[in-house]
């Protein structure tokens, strides 16, 4: 599916299927407060405005062993864990150039987050990862994370 902005609320699910692809371009963001199951792939580009945020969660998203979410050309920043959030990363993620001027971070936890998968974050302007006081960044011994 193709969509311009996605905004879940609470009690809300979002399942993309195995092989399923959730495409967001050109001014699109995604913004959850409900539950994200990721089996397929998601992927958000060149969102809605440079000193905005590409995905902001406060709800739940799960990232599937097979599954992939990338973000590229992101605004501000790539990717918003609100304190409530919950991201568990078992795939791939790809965060991919932010905003030259009102970049800030590639992923700014307030939350938690879970990673047993790869995440790579490439060419930030401002802080690759920023764990705000109170979230949490767990990486087991599976999970990778490549800053570049």
């Amino acid at each position: 599916a193709r969509a311009s902005s996605i905004n879940l609320g609470a009690n809300v699910t979002l399942l993309i299927q195995n092989n399923g692809n959730l495409n967001l371009q050109d001014k699109g963001v995604l913004i959850n407060a409900g539950d994200i199951l990721c089996y397929g792939n998601i992927s958000i580009s060149n969102p809605l405005n440079t000193s905005g945020t590409a995905f902001t969660n406060s709800g739940s998203l799960l990232i599937n062993s097979s599954s992939m979410l990338t973000i590229t050309n992101s605004g501000s920043t790539a990717i918003r864990n609100q304190a409530a959030g919950e991201i568990t990363n078992n795939g791939i993620i790809s965060i991919l150039n932010n905003h030259a001027t009102n970049g800030l971070y590639g992923i700014d936890n307030l939350g938690m987050f879970s990673n047993s998968g790869q995440i790579t974050i490439e060419n930030i302007q401002g802080k690759d990862i920023r764990l705000a006081s109170g979230g949490m960044l767990e990486n087991s011994d599976a999970g990778t994370i490549d800053l570049k």
